[in-house]
């Protein structure tokens, strides 16, 4: 599965999913991300500025959807 269906179908599956956060480990969706466009869903690269993209979240995008891109692992 490619990463723009990863992002599509949770959203599909689910439409009351706002925000869907991916855990990317060995970056290996990094390029692909970067070259990702989906109408209707806001790509974020969420690597830094945590503070700054809650409020975002928040304001901006608080109506949108987003997938927002973490490249490295999920927290435990």
């Amino acid at each position: 599965m490619n990463l723009k269906d990863k992002i599509e179908t949770p959203f599909r599956i689910n439409t009351d999913l706002r925000i869907l956060f991916f855990f990317d480990e060995n970056v290996e969706y990094g390029a692909e991300m970067l070259s990702l466009n989906i109408p209707g869903i806001r790509i974020i690269n969420a690597e830094n500025g945590y503070f700054n993209l809650k409020v975002q979240l928040e304001t901006e995008l608080s109506d949108q959807k987003v997938f927002l891109y973490f490249p490295f692992a999920a927290p435990k």
